[in-house]
């Protein structure tokens, strides 16, 4: 009785399993396909990511098989992931954040760098538009599309995508390990914090009233000298203490309205006194002079004089 029982169970259980391969017949084949209700929901998903982030809303797809293994083995990772997992929201918009992809509308833009075998035959033919050439490696811009049918081709021998940067002083030194090169110092007296050194400045002009570029001990500037092209005027040392200090006021008159010349003088020459937290921000030479000469029409006669 015991073993009709069992039999009768393991009969039930087959049939029930059977009917369940009949009912959802994509398992069956092995062939399982995305109901269209999680897809809704993936896309429901990515609005919900990208609105969280404050990015355009819209997500991609691309087909598992899209590209053979070795074409798949010219894309780096974030590239390859997308073409291997084309529905992770998470992971495409964790990319959007660190690499250079552009969400406008449904179609992201990707900023990517190109490594040709030294032809460009048939890359320009799918509507690139080719930055200068670095060697054998160009940068664009493309859609995934675009960067799928680049890894289809044979002169194409690698495509990455390019990373998302930020300007933070407080991780580029140390990653540099200028800050231990700071903390030197030689029998000879001599340190590697820039003290006795010149950094010359060629760009949009700089804030000399910034405190990264005044003396904390002395409240003098660092600043030897600006040659100002918008008005070719110059202006020494002398008169920018004079202009810190208020002997006089007003006589000064360069300013940096672009802001890129401080930004950069910042990263070469900054202390870091600047701010809420001082030190935190520190150039690689802070304690370096600085002459800086503000361009006007930006042209090579113009940088030229300024190098010279």
């Amino acid at each position: 009785m015991v073993r009709s029982v069992g039999f009768f169970k393991g009969v039930c259980l087959t049939a029930a399993f059977m009917a369940a391969l009949l009912s959802f017949p994509e398992i069956a084949s092995g062939k399982k396909e995305p109901m269209a209700g999680k897809a809704r929901g993936v896309d429901v998903k990515a609005r919900t990511v990208a609105a969280k982030i404050g990015m355009a809303r819209g997500t991609w797809r691309v087909p598992f098989n899209a590209l053979a293994q070795r074409e798949q083995r010219k894309l780096d990772r974030p590239l390859r992931a997308m073409v291997r997992i084309p529905d992770n929201v998470k992971l495409g918009f964790y990319y959007a954040k660190n690499y250079g992809i552009e969400l406008e509308g449904e179609e992201p833009i990707f900023h990517i760098t190109v490594v040709t075998d030294g032809s460009t035959i048939e890359i320009e033919d799918l509507g690139l538009k080719l930055r200068p050439f670095v060697g054998d490696m160009f940068s664009t811009t493309a859609t995934f599309q675009q960067i799928l049918a680049l890894a289809k081709l044979r002169n194409v021998v690698r495509i990455e995508l390019c990373e998302r940067f930020k300007p933070l002083l407080d991780e580029s030194v140390p990653k540099t390990s200028a800050n231990m090169a700071h903390a030197l110092e030689y029998s000879s007296g001599t340190t590697n914090d820039g003290e006795g050194v010149i950094v010359g400045i060629v760009d949009s002009g700089i804030d000399w009233s910034h405190e990264d570029f005044i003396d904390d001990n002395t409240g003098t500037s660092r600043i030897l000298f600006i040659w100002d092209q918008v008005d070719s005027t110059e202006y020494t040392q002398a008169d920018i203490n004079d202009e810190i200090d208020g002997t006089p006021v007003g006589y000064v008159a360069e300013v940096d309205e672009d802001g890129h010349g401080t930004h950069v003088a910042g990263i070469a020459a900054g202390d870091g006194s600047a701010g809420s937290y001082p030190g935190k921000y520190t150039g690689m030479a802070p304690k370096a002079d600085l002459i800086v000469f503000k361009l006007n029409q930006w042209t090579r006669d113009e940088i030229r004089d300024g190098v010279a």
